[in-house]
Formats: C-alpha cells, structure tokens, sequence
C-alpha cells in the first residue's frame, strides 16, 4: 500500500505532465524566429517565415505589428497565408490552418538605397496564446555602384499555364509563388529563354521571383 504522501507527489508529477503537454506548443516557425538577407538597393527581397503544423488540430493565428525601423524611402509589406497587403499593416488573422496545412508570414521589401532595416510582428495561436513569437526580418542593402551598365528587365508573360521568360542569362533561378504568398514551383534556369509549366494548368496569376549573382527580379503576374 502506498503511502499518502507518495500518491500525493505522484498525482502532482500527473498533473505537471499534463500541463506541459496542454501548454505545449503545436507549431514550428522555419527556418526561425529571425530572417536576414543581403540585397543590391533598387532590388526587391521576399522573406518568408512558415509555420509547420505537424498536429491534427486547425490552428488560427493572430500577428500585431511591432518594430519597423526602415531609411525613408524603403517600401515594405506584409503577406500571410491567406492575404497579401500593400503595406505593413497593423494586424491580422490568418486563415484557419487545416491538419496538412502550413502557415505562413511573409515579407516583401524594395530597399532604393543602402542601409539597414528591420521590422518585427508577434504572432500566437489562439489554442497557445500565453506563447507569443516574435518573427524578426533584418534587411541589410548594399549599393549596386556607380557607373555600372543597368541590366535590362526579363520579359515575363504567361498563357494557358505556360510562363514565358526571354532576356534571363543574368538570372539562375525562378520561384512562383501563388497570391497566399506559397511557394508552387522552383526552377533552376539556364540560358536566356525559358518556357515553364506552372503546376495549375491554365491558371496565371501568381508572383515571380527571378535570383541572380546581381540581385533579384520580382513582379506580378495577371495573365490569361
């Protein structure tokens, strides 16, 4: 027979156990809570912070705008799961997170000149709202230099699924993301023209982000 004061402490480790389990916290931000990238001003930058949901509950995530320290005439916004905005808005909530589903927040920068940025959001979720996150994005631009030939923008136009590149031999990569800020396809290119089959045949609305050694290339893309 046990005694008193031993089922006591053995009921108390239960119920700690239990209270770190239902306190626990049932996502992942990657690659982390802080992104960094270096980008040539006048070039624009899209960093991503995703949410790994590896559970089978639906997940609501709420985020508040925190710190934005930019030079002037830097632009900047902010895109979840569910929404891009066309600047750093204050708050929102995502869309509910289905079992299977990721979250995301995401950031699109164009720094015009050389210096530093950073700019940070709290984010929770609701079924773990005393665990609030902090995402940091910290944009380091460097000056491109004077004097040097301006690279001529790639031709981008789309059609019936098909996305058409020419003027690209600066650039060695293609991601398209669709409208919910999601990556859909990563190619590597080689050459100065490409044709590319997006994964959702007919659809071409989606943006495009050309890397390059000398920077990036981003626009949108409403085609047919």
């Amino acid at each position: 027979m046990l005694h008193g004061r031993y089922i006591h402490g053995f009921a108390l480790t239960i119920l700690m156990a239990c209270g770190t389990v239902l306190s626990a916290q049932s996502y992942t931000n990657t690659p982390g809570d802080t992104v960094t990238s270096s980008v040539a001003s006048g070039h624009a930058v899209v960093m991503n912070i995703t949410q790994q949901h590896p559970t089978q509950d639906t997940l609501y995530f709420h985020w508040r705008k925190l710190t934005v320290v930019l030079p002037t005439d830097w632009t900047a916004s902010v895109c979840d799961n569910g929404a891009c905005f066309d600047s750093l808005v204050d708050q929102g909530m995502m869309i509910p997170i289905i079992p299977g589903e990721n979250g995301l927040m995401s950031l699109h920068c164009t720094p015009t000149s050389p210096g530093n940025g950073i700019i940070q959001y709290t984010l929770y979720a609701e079924n773990s709202p005393s665990h609030i996150d902090t995402l940091t994005w910290i944009i380091r631009s460097i000056a491109t230099g004077i004097g040097t030939v301006t690279t001529p923008s790639p031709r981008v136009y789309c059609h019936s699924g098909t996305l058409h590149l020419s003027d690209i031999s600066d650039y060695t990569s293609a991601d398209v993301y669709d409208l919910t800020g999601r990556l859909i396809l990563h190619r590597q290119l080689q050459g100065s023209d490409e044709s590319i089959k997006l994964p959702h045949s007919g659809i071409c609305i989606f943006e495009l982000v050309l890397q390059g050694e000398d920077g990036r290339f981003i626009t949108k893309i409403l085609g047919e």
